[in-house]
């Protein structure tokens, strides 16, 4: 307020007071940047392009992501991210292409109101496999490997139980999971929200729309933070009047999308509220789902001052397969942590890792694991590189030629 009174105009109270500008300050687009950030913007690696686009009932394209280099690996890895921001890159993927990573990219058609029966069926059958067997029969390979972010990862354990139930020509060598929850019974600050009342009045609304907003979800993951993310705002851009401060990755993180009415029940209910798939009382279709008959090498990450996914109940989940699991814990937050890069002040980044064993409690493993400087990007490329295969000339891996219909990004990127 002394600040104001010492101004000569009182612009900043003025905006402040502007409800359109108020709208911004609680986490609209957070008055985070001085630029848009188009979706070509994004496309960083050279010769990106879609592959191909299946219009099917999830909908989602499949993107290459290339550097020309000589050789890459023979097994692929496949990006599925998130279906809450399901259409931005995630920076391990251009570190993985700069390391000779033969690297995929699913990017999610944002959902509308003709999505609103789309279920976790539909993702797996029509999405996470259906990508699995373009990239197959585009590399050459029976197998690819999986890398998946937040709720991604919740959908890759499903599918990787699935195909343990139902055929496939094709398999998943690895998973890597980023910041991922699969056992709800501790969700965090989450689990406010995470009530038979609650959820019912969310069903409701998306009865009337048929997805539920990703701007309510944004602004309940603010309020989780109000300090740093609602107060933090109003107070130095609007009661102060600061100019904000740029910074890409909370843009990032404010381009919410839907999420399709009939999955986001289900991820509420059958979840965050009963917790049934670790509990084996989740099917898809007629499937049961059993994460005991997992077998597949897992890369888990979480992250420290996770409020979306807990590290202590993402290395609580670990527990329900029967994989060799190699878990490191970052430090920073649900994003920060994951896209933190490797080149960074000393002292800035660190992490602890060690091997998971089954029944260790949290505390136990973090007592015993390693503290390591620096990025753990470096420890889970060579773990991968023990999946993927030797590396082969690109012509090599040209099995099928699919027809490119758009040039990268793709189209969904630049859907509202």
């Amino acid at each position: 307020m002394k600040k104001t009174i010492a101004r000569e105009n009182e612009t900043n109270l003025k905006n402040f007071y502007a409800s359109d500008q108020l709208d911004l300050a609680i986490g609209k687009d957070e008055g985070v940047v001085k630029e848009e950030i188009s979706g070509e913007d994004q496309s960083d690696v050279d010769d990106e392009y879609v592959k191909r686009n299946q219009q099917i009932i999830s909908e989602n394209e499949t993107g290459r992501v290339s550097a020309g280099y000589n050789k890459v690996t023979h097994q692929a890895v496949i990006i599925k991210e998130s279906q809450k921001n399901p259409n931005k890159k995630i920076d391990p993927e251009k570190y993985l292409v700069d390391k000779k990573f033969n690297t995929f990219l699913i990017s999610w058609k944002n959902p509308d109101a003709s999505s609103r029966n789309i279920s976790f069926k539909e993702y797996i059958e029509d999405g996470v496999l259906e990508a699995l067997r373009i990239v197959c029969e585009k590399t050459g390979s029976n197998s690819a490997n999986i890398a998946s972010y937040c709720v991604g990862g919740t959908l890759a354990s499903l599918a990787l139980a699935y195909l343990k139930v139902v055929p496939n020509k094709y398999k998943i060598t690895s998973a890597t999971f980023f910041a991922s929850l699969i056992d709800f019974e501790d969700p965090g600050e989450l689990g406010i929200f995470i009530t038979e009342e609650q959820i019912a009045s969310i069903e409701n609304q998306m009865k009337k729309t048929g997805y539920f907003d990703g701007k309510d979800m944004a602004a309940a993951f603010n309020f989780l933070r109000p300090v740093d993310l609602y107060w933090n705002y109003v107070v130095n851009n609007y009661l102060l009047g600061n100019e904000p401060t740029a910074f890409d990755m909370l843009h990032w993180n404010s381009d919410s999308t839907r999420l399709s009415e009939k999955m986001h029940s289900e991820y509420l209910r059958c979840m965050y509220l009963n917790n049934l798939v670790v509990k084996n009382k989740y099917k898809i279709g007629d499937v049961e789902i059993d994460l005991s008959k997992i077998d597949t090498p897992i890369f888990s990450v979480a992250t420290t001052e996770d409020h979306i996914a807990p590290w202590r109940s993402v290395y609580q989940g670990l527990n329900a397969y029967n994989s060799h699991i190699n878990f490191v814990l970052a430090n920073s937050g649900h994003i920060a942590g994951i896209i933190q890069g490797t080149e960074n002040k000393p002292g800035k980044l660190h992490f602890y890792t060690k091997k998971f064993e089954k029944g260790k409690t949290q505390d136990e493993w973090f007592n015993s694991a390693n503290k390591v400087d620096g990025s753990w990007w470096p420890v889970w490329i060579s773990w991968l590189a023990v999946n993927s295969g030797q590396l082969k000339k690109p012509s090599e891996l040209n099995a099928k030629n699919f027809e490119v219909l758009y040039e990268a990004p793709g189209q969904y990127v630049k859907q509202s």
